[in-house]
């Protein structure tokens, strides 16, 4: 069985700019590689992140709201020898 590596990945371009995001995905991939991590795939996970409440809401009860957001995560591994 081979093991795993989760990183998580958010490349910044400018809008169109899809040369400047092709180069940095591939910069990542090779920085992960030079080290002995073969690339798998990108995957999104949704995660439900409680927000913290201000003071003053706190003191009438508010517990604060959930949200959602969506993280993209590399999923890297390296074989067994």
């Amino acid at each position: 069985m081979s093991e795993l590596k989760i990183v998580p990945f958010l490349p910044e371009a400018k809008p169109n700019d899809w040369d400047s995001v092709a180069r940095e995905v591939d910069a990542f991939i090779r920085q992960h590689a030079k080290k002995g991590w073969r690339f798998l795939r990108f995957e999104h996970v949704l995660v439900n992140e409680k927000t913290n409440p201000g003071c003053l809401a706190s003191v009438f009860g508010d517990s604060g709201v959930n949200r959602f957001a969506t993280y993209q995560m590399a999923i890297f591994e390296i074989p067994e020898i």
